[in-house]
């Protein structure tokens, strides 16, 4: 299959998810098409243009990762106008965190061909992040985050350190499989 015709399953495939998403949203909105539901569309619009010119054309890391959050940001804008949560924008924010660590490990993935440490550890952080100040946002710790924070700090400390050691065992790991197969260039890898 030539690579004109894989450009077109591309973009036939990323239209389909786009009038897919957009007639869902017409199909659950309680109004007609309003601003709304247009502006989530027009950033998942956005997103799977970009998406597929990096895709065909650049292949570039940070236009892939703009694409992706675009996709994911619009998606769940458009999930709250349509009231599927029943719970403001203010208080879904940590998931734009979560979303960027997706992107992240999406575009490390789609660069290196296979999971980094270099990646890896840092999506796993926006992950962690995500999920504890969406426990605060979402009232499940009744604590307020100032409070937690003053009395929690040092813990920081602690978490650092274990993410720099996962890191490190992480990255030893692939410089050990990289020797032992014969390759001698293993910088980009770190």
């Amino acid at each position: 299959m030539s690579a004109k015709k894989y450009n077109s399953l591309l973009a036939s495939g990323l239209l389909f998810i786009f009038i897919g998403f957009v007639l869902l949203a017409a199909k659950f909105a309680d109004r007609g098409p309003s601003l709304f539901l247009t502006y989530p569309a027009i950033l998942m619009f956005l997103g799977g243009i970009l998406l597929y010119i990096d895709i065909t054309k650049f292949k570039r890391a940070i236009p892939l990762f703009v694409g992706i959050m675009l996709l994911l940001c619009g998606f769940l804008i458009l999930l709250v106008n349509l009231n599927i949560f029943n719970i403001g924008m203010y208080q879904l924010w940590p998931l734009f965190v979560i979303f960027s660590g997706i992107a992240l490990i999406i575009t490390g993935f789609f660069r290196y061909k296979r999971l980094v440490g270099a990646i890896f550890v840092p999506t796993i952080l926006l992950f962690v992040m995500g999920g504890f100040f969406l426990l605060f946002s979402l009232d499940i710790i009744s604590v307020s985050f100032r409070v937690f924070a003053l009395q929690w700090w040092p813990m920081l400390f602690v978490l650092a350190g274990i993410g720099l050691v996962i890191l490190f065992l992480y990255t030893q790991g692939s410089q050990k499989s990289i020797m032992e197969s014969g390759e001698e260039e293993f910088d980009e890898f770190i």
